[in-house]
């Protein structure tokens, strides 16, 4: 059995999203099970060792996100062509990579292209293979999610078809489209060495933001949060770290990089990193850090959980999270990190400066925290339950 990897918008992302898939493979390599990652891009020098394929075109459908058409238009325009350009890489290049028995996982499959994935299995399924598929959801289900899921199992009859999601929440709505309750299964991320606190500017408490400079990531709340901070008689006993880095145009977020560029000069205890880091300079970033600001608004991360939340979680550090979210529900009972009232920049500043007091505490807390996150939910636990589903006695997709 081969384990194929299906990761369309792999250079669509930035920063930390670079190593979503890699400890799944590290864990398959380690298990010596074959593995090749079918995705958008060639993995730089420190990856390179994986077999990757670039089978996919995914720029066509992100330059018309990145355009000035009304969003609407933007959507259908986007659905058409994601799905027509997804099901031609898929059939042409990802196909020539299939045998049966073998297992799909479609690591971070995109709305546009959900229809795409059924067309493609329906295909194989004409040409006589049938595989083990697992679809990872990873994101609360949009309008359109029950009636293309619907159109994908139908075509996706005669393969293995499970489906995988990244919170309880999430396989609860998702359980509703499907008529039975998904497993639940945590981002993939890789097990960081712990790495005690590191001695900061006179002493200063280090917050970090790391990945997408967007809104839906709390960019402006961090700023306001930041802003605030520095009014403070004891302001200089912080230090921040704010990476305002996007792939794709967004008119807002150009907005908020200036901000943070004109607050950077101002402000001389923020670090501003304006382009995509590297997985060894993320992790750095992260073992540079006292506590990491993970800020993503409700309207999307209410449920979801953030890649960035899981890696500092691994690499034991304490987080800053809005109430009400997932992951405020992980760091009340882990107790690494702080919450605070989501969409306000002043509750996040109040945060900051509770975490800055209480930092000992929160990474003692991190630290134990780290021990069970990498046991029960690291990419041994991970490869695990997929391998465990692709070999469940059902035959078949479930109706």
């Amino acid at each position: 059995m081969t384990v194929l990897i299906v990761d369309e918008e792999f250079s669509s992302f930035g920063g930390h999203h670079a190593a979503y898939d890699l400890p799944i493979i590290e864990e398959l390599e380690r298990r010596r099970i074959p593995c090749v990652l079918l995705t958008d891009m060639k993995l730089g020098s420190e990856t390179s060792p994986f077999r990757v394929l670039p089978a996919f075109n995914t720029r066509a459908a992100v330059a018309l996100r990145s355009s000035f058409v009304p969003q609407l238009v933007t959507r259908i325009l986007s659905s058409l062509v994601g799905n027509l350009v997804t099901s031609w890489d898929l059939v042409r290049k990802v196909t020539p990579h299939t045998a049966s028995g073998d297992l799909i996982v479609l690591a971070r499959p995109l709305s546009r292209t959900r229809i795409a994935y059924g067309v493609w299995l329906w295909y194989l399924k004409r040409l006589g293979r049938r595989l083990s598929v697992i679809y990872v959801v990873h994101n609360e289900p949009e309008p359109l999610f029950g009636s293309q899921i619907r159109i994908l199992r139908r075509l996706a009859q005669g393969h293995h078809l499970e489906f995988v999601a990244h919170s309880p929440a999430i396989a609860a709505q998702v359980g509703q489209y499907l008529g039975f309750q998904p497993k639940v299964i945590a981002l993939p991320f890789k097990p960081y060495d712990l790495v005690d606190r590191p001695s900061g500017r006179k002493g200063a408490v280090r917050f970090a933001f790391l990945g997408l400079g967007h809104h839906s990531k709390g960019l402006d709340l961090v700023l306001q949060a930041v802003k605030l901070c520095a009014e403070l008689v004891d302001g200089n006993k912080m230090e921040f770290t704010i990476q305002c880095y996007l792939p794709f145009r967004d008119h807002a977020a150009e907005e908020l990089h200036r901000s943070a560029k004109e607050l950077s000069v101002t402000i001389t205890s923020i670090i501003l990193i304006e382009h995509e880091l590297r997985p060894s300079e993320y992790l750095l970033e992260l073992q540079r850090s006292d506590v990491v600001l993970v800020p993503h608004r409700l309207d999307t991360y209410r449920y979801a959980l953030s890649g960035v939340f899981a890696d500092a979680m691994a690499a034991g550090r304490p987080v800053i999270v809005a109430e009400g979210s997932y992951m405020s529900e992980l760091v009340r009972e882990s107790g690494a990190g702080v919450s605070f009232e989501s969409g306000s920049g002043l509750s996040l500043q109040r945060a900051i400066v509770e975490a800055a007091r209480r930092i000992d505490e929160l990474l003692a807390h991190a630290k134990t925290a780290r021990e069970r996150w990498v046991r029960e939910q690291g990419p041994d636990a991970f490869v695990t339950l997929l391998l465990q589903l692709s070999e469940s006695p059902v035959v078949g997709s479930r109706d």
